[in-house]
């Protein structure tokens, strides 16, 4: 009980996000189905056409309270330079439900948006478009405190579309914008798959 799955789909072709909790007779027949819009509460309210909010879905403990949280992309964000989005679990409901509505009224770090443009992200995102910036599943406890990190790539990031890595810190609030670490292909030794 508890467990259950999730996926994107589309609202007016911005994207949505539907949770289909699970139960012990089989996923659909616990809980109702959770639909996240992407003008939902706590989220920026921009949503535009083509969007595709509710991509690379990711659960883990990013602030480190045993509630699990989500984390989607909107790939096509800002001419598909992305955007990932922090869902936090909420304090009430079973089995670490997500509840939009109350998560960013009670004090967890509430709903997140960060891309190459958030104040303290090292980088700039293409003035020409086409990034990709989206988290990578899965999330991972990197550093072993509790709280898990989101790991994004970028492969279409930098001149002559480089790409680049991410890693964006989980504590009690939220991710962290500061102290973010940046990898390009070269420090790991590999190349983007662009084509």
């Amino acid at each position: 009980p508890g467990q259950g799955t999730l996926g994107p789909g589309r609202h007016s072709g911005a994207g949505r996000l539907t949770v289909v909790h699970g139960a012990r007779s089989g996923l659909g027949r616990g809980r109702s189905d959770l639909t996240v819009d992407p003008s939902g509460p706590g989220l920026p309210g921009d949503a535009r056409r083509g969007d595709g909010f509710g991509g690379s879905p990711s659960v883990g403990d990013i602030t480190g309270d045993g509630r699990p949280d989500l984390v989607v992309s909107t790939p096509e964000k800002n001419y598909g330079n992305g955007r990932l989005t922090l869902l936090p679990g909420a304090r009430r409901g079973h089995g670490g439900e997500y509840d939009p509505a109350a998560s960013a009224h009670e004090g967890n770090g509430g709903e997140q948006t960060l891309d190459l443009d958030t104040p303290g992200v090292p980088g700039r995102h293409t003035p020409y478009g086409f990034d990709a910036f989206a988290p990578q599943p899965p999330l991972l406890d990197v550093d072993g405190d509790g709280h898990h990190e989101v790991i994004a790539a970028a492969p279409g990031y930098g001149h002559g579309r480089t790409g680049g890595f991410w890693v964006f810190r989980g504590t009690d609030r939220g991710l962290s914008p500061r102290d973010v670490h940046r990898f390009t292909a070269a420090d790991l030794g590999i190349r983007f798959r662009t084509a």
